[in-house]
């Protein structure tokens, strides 16, 4: 084996020329891969054979590469068994041997991924199955027995919809029939599964259609156990939708229920009542005697409801302290008022916990289904169909008109007093559906800061100096505009929100007092009137030195305000807070002095640094001689006793004259300004005076703008206003009376109690009796004048088509016509009455609900 031959093609493998290989086997082995030499040496010991056998193994190519040879090989042997020629050919198998290992590579990780897979499916408790168009199980994964405890093999073959109940195999067919009729859909669902346990399985299942695939050809479902979380999300729905202590129904489940209700009434063609119930003192009892006292009393409350209205009535403990309820069918409208009167008499008898006995005052407010017509969203000239009666009602709008009608009944109910109920009836003003919304507005008008501060100067009279400024609060609401605190800082004593409010307003306050400071102003005293809730806190006096150290102001410039019912109610506390306030410099003024429990001995018990005669002394200074004798006493009194003395309600520059005749110190009113909001008063305090207005009147001459004709009525004529639209939401909000100065084809003037902010688009329907005949007009108010602090005139622009607006220009033509006849004419709903009269005279009364107003066939 000493001489070796290479062909041209085994040179060419290994890279070399013919002169390069020195033929000798030991070179040959040299160029073979030193890892598999042994693979050659080997071949030639042993039991020699003249077969042919095959070697592979790797040779490097001169230019350092390795190559993948496969050789066969042929030995000649001699006579002693000896190799004595060895005949072979060789082939060069790189990139076959390249590509068989990239195979085994792609083998390795396929198999790898698959392991993972398996592995990953078996823990993540998803069940795969492949079913059949009929439903038949070809296959299930290995999971099943993990997670609905089945054997795989007992499941194959048979009907999938074997293994649920009728009602959910029903769910889980309609997805199934869902993807066979549409492929490229993936349904997805929710359905129980009984299994071989008492314990319901919940499974999320998602259906894909691989009946087209060649592999796969057929259904493919995958299931996940979610049982953990559909229980999870019932525990947070029932502490959502249910009251944790008394189990009833809270305000958003009352309104699926009662939506529920409302639409088996109306296929029955029946009725059912809605009560609100409030009773009052909740919020006293669990902040004087403890939530478990207060909780206790609410249990007691609902056992009395149910061992009188029965397990079967639903009773919703829609908040904190009110209490809705549903009763149905009863035969008719009397039926229902004998059922709230016998559930309001029910609370008459004690509640006694623990050692506590308590008497709970309560209210109710009740609404109707079906609604009233006049509810509806109908024409009122347009007359009510049968269609109209029965058709399917929009449940949410229902239902919420229930709750809104509910709740203003709730409200007129505790006009009336304790222990009084009221239906709800159209009759019911606007005044009242807009407190019902400031009361719901306002627990989160502070967090959207819709407060604003005004400022009103308090005026030395002889020299027309700013003696101090008050604090005044308004409210921004969104649909109501700027709010006086009349109509909600009782709202806010009520729901408790006064503190938190009076809280900002110091705040407040003491920041515009610091920004005049730093504008070089002369530091101006700010009068702050505060609250009995304000007051009866534990840390009053604390609370306000906290605030004003923390803006860095000098107490000796707060005033604070307090009303004499406070110094009566609490004289102790009075007396030791105000020393309190003084002792710090903060001044204490009494404020409203004369309207309630005044008596000369207060001034001598509470040393107040300032009094504030109320505006009712002032405005009938000149119509009464007692008040002004009364006056001059308190003017007098003042000064004797070195108290400052500010005069309310400053309208006119008789007031005026009347006070400066009796040297009266100081006083605030429209004759000097109005409360104005910052940037006003910041003009004032920078000029330092207010003077009064230089004209005795402030009526200002009017031009006529008007495109159309008025006829102006002898007498008002006596109106109902109905809002239809706030912005862009829909009202129609119950009616009001107003009166109505004239009228045109283009619009008219009313004369109403509740203020309309012309900045907000409001949409109002009238509606009046005249000639004989019913009068309805739809406009929006312009035009806006205050004629006193509780009554507004209001222009109108009528909102009308071509069509009507000549209809209504023919009947008020022929009105015109019929009033120049008869100067005396009055065929119409008219009233003879001033509108301070007649205002002063409705106010208060409270509503008597026209039965005839709901629909009669569903009692």
């Amino acid at each position: 084996m000493d001489q070796n031959y290479m062909s041209a093609e085994a040179l060419r493998i290994f890279g070399i020329t013919e002169a390069e290989f020195k033929g000798t086997f030991d070179d040959f082995l040299s160029r073979v891969h030193p890892e598999d030499r042994s693979i050659i040496t080997d071949s030639t010991f042993g039991d020699l054979s003249e077969e042919p056998f095959e070697l592979a193994f790797r040779v490097i190519h001169k230019d350092g590469s390795i190559r993948d040879v496969f050789q066969i090989v042929e030995f000649r042997l001699d006579s002693a068994g000896q190799i004595a020629h060895v005949y072979g050919t060789i082939q060069d198998v790189s990139e076959k041997k390249a590509y068989e290992r990239a195979i085994a590579s792609k083998q390795l990780e396929i198999e790898k991924i698959s392991q993972r897979s398996r592995i990953l499916v078996q823990e993540s408790g998803v069940v795969f199955a492949i079913i059949s168009e009929a439903g038949i199980i070809s296959y299930i994964s290995d999971t099943a027995r993990k997670v609905i405890s089945y054997h795989p093999g007992r499941m194959k073959g048979r009907l999938i919809y074997d293994f649920y109940e009728p009602d959910q195999a029903e769910v889980l067919k309609a997805m199934i029939d869902t993807v066979i009729a549409e492929p490229e859909q993936v349904q997805t669902g929710v359905i129980s599964f009984a299994g071989q346990t008492d314990k319901a399985i919940y499974l999320e299942v998602h259906v894909r259609n691989f009946l087209s695939h060649p592999t796969i050809a057929g259904l493919v479902l995958d299931f996940r156990d979610i049982t953990n979380r559909i229980v999870m999300q019932k525990k947070i729905e029932k502490l959502a939708n249910f009251d944790e202590i008394t189990a009833l129904p809270k305000a958003s489940q009352l309104r699926k229920e009662l939506a529920e209700k409302c639409r088996q009434a109306n296929l029955k063609k029946s009725s059912l009542v809605l009560l609100m119930l409030d009773f009052e003192g909740f919020k006293e009892i669990n902040d004087s005697l403890g939530h478990r006292v207060g909780q206790q009393l609410i249990v007691q409350l609902v056992m009395r409801l149910r061992g009188l209205l029965g397990k079967d009535t639903l009773i919703s403990r829609y908040s904190e302290d009110q209490f809705a309820i549903v009763i149905e069918g009863l035969i008719n409208l009397d039926a229902y008022q004998a059922r709230v009167a016998e559930i309001i008499d029910f609370f008459y008898r004690s509640f006694k916990i623990e050692v506590y006995e308590f008497n709970i005052n309560v209210n109710v407010g009740v609404s109707v289904y079906p609604l009233e017509v006049e509810a509806q969203e109908l024409s009122m000239d347009e007359p009510l169909s049968d269609d109209d009666i029965s058709r399917t009602p929009d449940e949410p709008d229902e239902v919420e008109q229930l709750i809104r009608y509910a709740n203003i009944a709730l409200i007129w109910s505790k006009k009336e007093g304790h222990n009084r109920y009221q239906f709800y009836s159209s009759e019911l003003n606007i005044q009242n559906y807009k407190q019902l919304q400031l009361r719901h507005d306002l627990r989160m008008a502070l967090k959207r800061n819709q407060f604003m501060v005004f400022y009103q100067p308090i005026v030395r009279i002889k020299t027309n100096d700013i003696l101090a400024i008050e604090a005044l609060i308004r409210w921004n609401h969104p649909d109501w505009g700027i709010v006086s605190p009349d109509e909600f800082i009782f709202l806010a004593e009520e729901t408790g929100a006064i503190v938190e409010m009076g809280k900002w307003m110091l705040q407040k306050i003491c920041d515009d007092h610091r920004y005049w400071l730093q504008k070089g102003y002369p530091p101006v005293y700010i009068s702050l009137n505060f609250s009995s809730i304000q007051f009866y806190e534990r840390n009053f006096v604390e609370n306000i030195q906290d605030i004003l150290a923390e803006y860095e102001v000098d107490p000796k410039y707060l005033i604070v305000e307090l009303t004499e019912s406070l110094l009566v109610e609490d004289s102790q506390k009075a007396i030791d807070d105000i020393k309190k306030l003084q002792a710090v410099g903060i001044k204490v003024a009494l404020d409203d002095f004369g309207t309630g429990y005044s008596s000369l001995s207060y001034l001598n018990h509470f040393n107040v640094d300032i009094i504030k005669m109320d505006a009712s002394f002032i405005r009938n200074v000149m119509l009464d001689s007692k008040t002004a004798i009364i006056a001059q006493a308190i003017i007098n009194l003042t000064k004797a006793l070195h108290i400052k003395l500010v005069t309310e309600g400053i309208e006119n520059w008789d007031h005026l004259a009347f006070l400066k005749e009796n040297n009266c110190f100081s006083g605030q009113g429209y004759l000097y300004s109005r409360p104005v909001p910052f940037l006003k008063i910041d003009e004032l305090l920078e000029k330092g005076k207010c003077r009064p207005l230089l004209s005795r009147t402030t009526a200002k001459s009017q031009v006529e703008r008007r495109k159309y004709f008025r006829q102006r009525f002898r007498n008002f004529l006596i109106t109902k206003l109905t809002i239809l639209r706030i912005n862009d939401k829909q009202m129609h909000v119950g009616n009001s009376r107003v009166l109505v100065k004239d009228i045109g084809p283009g619009g008219l003037c009313f004369i109403s109690n509740i203020q309309f902010p012309l900045e907000r688009d409001f949409t109002l329907r009238f509606a009046a009796t005249l000639m004989g005949g019913e009068m309805t007009a739809i406009g929006t108010p312009v035009r806006v004048a205050e004629l006193s602090e509780s009554l507004f005139e209001y222009g109108v622009k009528f909102m009308m088509d071509e069509q009507e607006s000549e209809e209504l220009t023919r009947r008020l033509y022929e009105l015109q016509v019929k009033m120049k006849k008869n100067i005396l004419f009055a065929d119409g709903n008219f009233t003879d009455k001033t509108a301070e009269d007649y205002f002063d005279e409705l106010t208060g009364r409270p509503a008597k609900v026209d039965f005839s107003q709901y629909r009669k066939n569903h009692f």
